[in-house]
């Protein structure tokens, strides 16, 4: 059962770095192509590659940042219905009948119980972050790490605390034994 944990959380880890990054990759790479072509689609020479360099990564972080609320709102539906490990995570309804098929109202349900629990432990770990590095350097706390690159170690690990806290408690979800 613990094998069934380690791979459901790697694999919700998995999706959503993908999804974030191609997320990120392709609103740079169009809004890009967008400036690019309304500047009239100058010669590529040197400096008009050094140019669209500059605008690209400009907007991959931003980009990046619409790709972690993407990745948050599609990734969990990826763990449901697979079968890992000789188990898998199916969703209930009322009556402990398992549903077939990833509806979106149980889903959402569950999404966002996921959803506060992630932001509680993802809270509870900056507090305690705040805390070391008072402790160590003293002084002013540098928040230079609440960026979208930055706080996705922490996104990835209270995702991941969450998941195990919201399938082990979930009165909606059941792990149930599969054929391989």
């Amino acid at each position: 059962m613990s094998r069934f944990y380690l791979i459901l959380e790697v694999r919700w880890l998995l999706v959503f770095v993908l999804i974030a990054l191609i997320t990120a990759v392709g609103f740079a790479t169009v809004t890009s192509g967008i400036i690019y072509g309304v500047k009239g689609f100058a010669p590529l020479d040197p400096q008009t590659r050094d140019a669209l360099r500059i605008i690209w990564f400009f907007w991959l972080d931003i980009g990046y940042g619409v790709g972690i609320i993407t990745a948050l709102l599609v990734s969990l539906g990826q763990v449901f219905y697979r079968c890992i490990a000789g188990y898998r995570l199916s969703l209930i309804n009322c009556k402990e009948e398992r549903i077939e098929a990833l509806a979106l109202r149980p889903y959402f349900k569950v999404w966002r119980k996921w959803f506060f629990t992630l932001i509680w432990v993802n809270a509870a770990q900056a507090v305690v972050l705040i805390a070391i590095h008072k402790l160590l350097y003293g002084g002013g706390v540098w928040i230079g790490w609440f960026n979208p690159w930055g706080i996705t170690p922490m996104i990835l690990l209270s995702g991941a605390a969450a998941l195990v806290i919201v399938v082990r408690s979930g009165k909606r979800l059941r792990v149930e034994p599969c054929s391989l």
